[in-house]
């Protein structure tokens, strides 16, 4: 309670107030305050007492001044002390216990780690290995599990795309949470259980339940619980990037997006955006009315042709195209069809009789294809689907994804942009990471450990 009972209250107000304000700016600042800062709280509360007269309102407004301090609002806040130079970059005990706390369960520390703190030992390489694997294990860690997920993946992109009814009729749009779930339920396990952090590109499981079971395809999932599945070919799935967050989040939600799935690859999985696109740059076309139709692969190519085009697009478009054999909404499909024949409609408009033309135009058989997933990457590899795309990444790209997950992770902890200073740190960590066969726990643990961490 902020007012404890004390026998200070009746007996000497002024003190009780001087306890009360320390106590709850130690909760606040996630520290001990200085004496300074003790003190300059008691004179705003003085001097709002001898204007209003009411206790309550002059305590409301000194703890709602404490929440407004920077003690209290920037984690990394050095105590006003009137001895200090200059603030030593190295973090204090108490700070690495807000650092910690905040990276992991996205909220201040519980009592062991302040406890911790105010006894000097948390800084101890033993001691804080101990309290990174102890907090992993909490259900407190969910948080960080839910945020960084989705800001690592772009999990919230599921949300805004939006489902042409006209083409998936039967889509639940409740499936989204499910698509979500599925991969923080994913990222979760890889974490918890300590495997290989190259299981977001490729595994043997997945986590679902039995409806997105059933969307999948997946026989013998029962229950609304997610639990894990081992998985067969069959499946067609294995890793994040078979997942329907990834699949739909990046979809035009009518269609495939070869280059938003691209772009997705390069920038989620391997650190390398393409550069934005120039001005004035065309969209892709979509078939010309008259003309035979075109498969979205034919219009990419043709797309690419365009100089301004070329370039990024040939670094973009292949990885977006091993997707091919997952439509709109992550469903595996062997073939397509063209939903509109385009091509009809517009003769239709031209028609003397319009009613009947565009009845014509709609009972003709929609054009079948089958999905063609192969491509080449810009250095000259040849990939025939989504299985070769995978079993590429891990092969040849394992230590840039390695390195791609270390600067998203190391900047999620520090809760800032990562500078070229850190460029060794990030260095040694992707080291560490592979000589502890990509650990996802060890690498957590390597990343408090690190000098980088432990510093402002």
């Amino acid at each position: 309670d902020i007012l404890f009972e004390s026998e200070l209250a009746t007996r000497d107000v002024d003190e009780y107030v001087a306890q009360v304000v320390e106590k709850f700016m130690t909760r606040a600042y996630r520290r001990p305050p200085t004496t300074q800062e003790v003190s300059r709280m008691l004179l705003l509360y003085d001097r709002l007492r001898s204007q209003n007269g009411s206790f309550e309102e002059s305590i409301i407004g000194t703890l709602s001044a404490v929440l407004c301090a920077p003690g209290f609002l920037m984690l990394d806040k050095p105590a006003d002390s009137p001895n200090a130079k200059t603030p030593s970059k190295q973090l204090n005990d108490y700070e690495l216990a807000s650092r910690l706390s905040y990276f992991l369960w996205s909220t201040m520390p519980d009592d062991l780690l302040f406890e911790l703190a105010r006894s000097g030992e948390l800084h101890q390489p033993g001691v804080l290995r101990k309290q990174v694997l102890r907090m992993i294990d909490d259900p407190r860690s969910d948080e960080f599990v839910e945020h960084f997920c989705s800001q690592w993946l772009n999990l919230d992109s599921v949300y805004t795309v939006m489902i042409n009814p006209e083409y998936f009729p039967r889509f639940p749009e409740t499936h989204k949470d499910l698509m979500r779930r599925e991969t923080t339920e994913f990222f979760r396990a890889v974490l918890k259980e300590n495997l290989s952090c190259l299981s977001f590109i490729d595994s043997d499981f997945t986590l679902v339940n039995a409806p997105l079971a059933n969307y999948y395809g997946i026989q013998g999932v029962a229950g609304s619980q997610f639990r894990k599945v081992e998985l067969s070919p069959e499946h067609h799935r294995g890793g994040i990037l078979t997942h329907a967050s990834v699949l739909l989040g990046n979809s035009s939600g009518d269609d495939t997006h070869p280059i938003k799935r691209g772009v997705w690859v390069l920038e989620r999985l391997l650190g390398d955006p393409p550069p934005p696109p120039p001005p004035a740059v065309p969209a892709l076309q979509e078939n010309e009315p008259t003309a035979e139709p075109q498969s979205l692969k034919d219009r990419l190519i043709a797309h690419r042709e365009s100089e301004a085009c070329m370039n990024c697009h040939r670094k973009i478009d292949p990885w977006g195209i091993a997707f091919e054999n997952y439509d709109g909404i992550g469903v595996w499909r062997d073939s397509t069809f063209q939903k509109k024949d385009r091509a009809a409609v517009a003769v239709s408009e031209k028609s003397p009789n319009k009613r009947t033309a565009k009845k014509r135009a709609a009972r003709k058989p929609k054009r079948i294809t089958e999905v063609d997933p192969r491509t080449t990457l810009a250095n000259g590899t040849e990939i025939q689907n989504l299985d070769d795309l995978k079993a590429y990444l891990v092969e040849n790209k394992r230590d840039q994804f390695a390195e791609t997950l270390v600067r998203k992770l190391l900047s999620y902890s520090l809760g800032r942009y990562l500078e070229f200073t850190d460029t060794g740190s990030v260095n040694h960590l992707a080291s560490t990471l592979r000589e502890d066969e990509y650990r996802m726990k060890d690498l957590i643990v390597s990343i408090v450990l690190s000098d980088t961490f432990k510093t402002r």
